[in-house]
């Protein structure tokens, strides 16, 4: 029927409602047979639909390895991009059609193009986790450093989405390390905040910084810390990261471990040596935010560390405050026993300040009662 169309006259290139043109319908479908017919009929190779979409671009979208091999052959543009700026390599690199990838590559597709957001070829290869079509971009000549508009080199994307395969490659390639998207950070970091363990050894073999904040200023040992993270814990620490970085709003990553509860990870600090005592932009060490919190486990490490346990933070409140304020009463047990400032101090809400009161002296088992920092202790004198 097609053929009669065309002898009597049909035009090849008739555009539908979007633009579409029968070449493109073809195409899109793997339709080589018609595809064959309409080339010869001489149809345009490069018209776009109203969504910037060639026959080539569907052809490499879809699969259809064959119909993209006729339209190469035919002179079809390999570089056209539709609206988002994808090109038909960028479509094959994101679906996965290595075998479309490689023709396309191989007929001289450009794969530094870059999309609408910046996109190359290699970052969505990078993104998807297809290693295979990572491999030929890269021998093609694809540039590792190029970024996105947030930021994000093929590493970093590779890193962030657990395509272990695609790091080990990119590494390999000499990929930098040590680059920060402009809104997350390192590839590391991004690593550490996933959980991805064997790509936090692998980045760490390559040499990345292990302490480079990103823009929040979070190093990856607090990112990881504040998540639970423990084996990318483990492993930040024997690479010898700084146990002591601060991140948003002065916080380490000990301050993290003691607020969240997370008591391995605590102790793993402990042991690296970080610092009980800091304090963060609030004036509060861990052992604060530990009592606060509840957290009996982490406030009986802390002070088996020797914490300083009468720290006031806060509207000069100190643990044993929060603590009683808070009615964790085995940790205020626990602080009484270790020697801890009685007083509560002053300041803050009354009815937390009466609930900490209550609290204590429902506890406080050697005999002395709340006393406020203004009422100094009786003196008796001999009769």
């Amino acid at each position: 029927i097609v053929i009669l169309l065309l002898e009597a006259g049909a035009k090849a290139d008739l555009q539908g409602e979007t633009n579409c043109t029968a070449l493109i319908c073809a195409a899109q479908q793997g339709n080589e047979e018609m595809v064959r017919l309409l080339l010869r009929a001489g149809a345009d190779k490069d018209l776009q639909t109203f969504f910037g979409v060639t026959a080539l671009t569907y052809a490499a979208e879809k699969g259809h390895l064959q119909t993209v091999r006729l339209l190469t052959d035919a002179g079809a543009d390999k570089d056209v991009q539709d609206l988002n700026g994808l090109t038909a390599v960028m479509h094959a690199a994101r679906a996965g059609h290595t075998e479309v990838a490689q023709a396309l590559v191989h007929a001289g597709a450009d794969v530094n193009l870059k999309g609408r957001f910046n996109d190359t070829a290699l970052l969505c290869a990078s993104g998807y986790g297809h290693l295979e079509i990572a491999r030929l971009l890269l021998e093609a000549g694809a540039d590792a450093e190029l970024k996105n508009d947030l930021g994000g080199t093929a590493l970093i994307v590779a890193s962030e989405n657990g395509h272990i395969g695609i790091v080990r490659l990119l590494l390999a390639a000499g990929a930098d390390t040590n680059l920060q998207s402009d809104c997350r950070g390192t590839a590391l970091l991004l690593a550490a905040e996933k959980n991805h363990v064997e790509i936090v050894h692998l980045l760490l073999e390559a040499g990345a910084d292990k302490d480079l904040q990103g823009q929040c200023g979070e190093a990856p040992l607090v990112v990881a810390t504040a998540l639970g993270h423990v084996e990318v814990v483990r492993l930040l620490l024997q690479a010898s990261a700084n146990a002591d970085l601060q991140g948003e709003f002065g916080y380490t990553a000990l301050m993290r471990a003691a607020e969240s509860g997370f008591v391995d990870i605590a102790r793993l600090l402990l042991d690296a040596g970080a610092d009980k005592d800091q304090l963060s932009d609030h004036g509060n060490t861990a052992l604060i935010y530990a009592a606060q919190r509840g957290r009996t486990e982490i406030v009986s490490s802390l002070l088996e560390n020797s914490a300083d346990k009468n720290v006031r933070g806060d509207c000069g409140q100190s643990a044993l405050t929060f603590a009683a304020g808070n009615s964790h009463r085995e940790i205020v047990r626990l602080l009484l026993d270790a020697g801890v400032d009685k007083d509560l101090g002053e300041g803050g809400d009354a009815a937390f300040m009466r609930a900490a009161k209550r609290v204590y002296e429902e506890v406080a088992s050697d005999g002395h009662s709340f006393r406020a920092r203004t009422q100094p202790p009786q003196k008796h004198s001999r009769s």
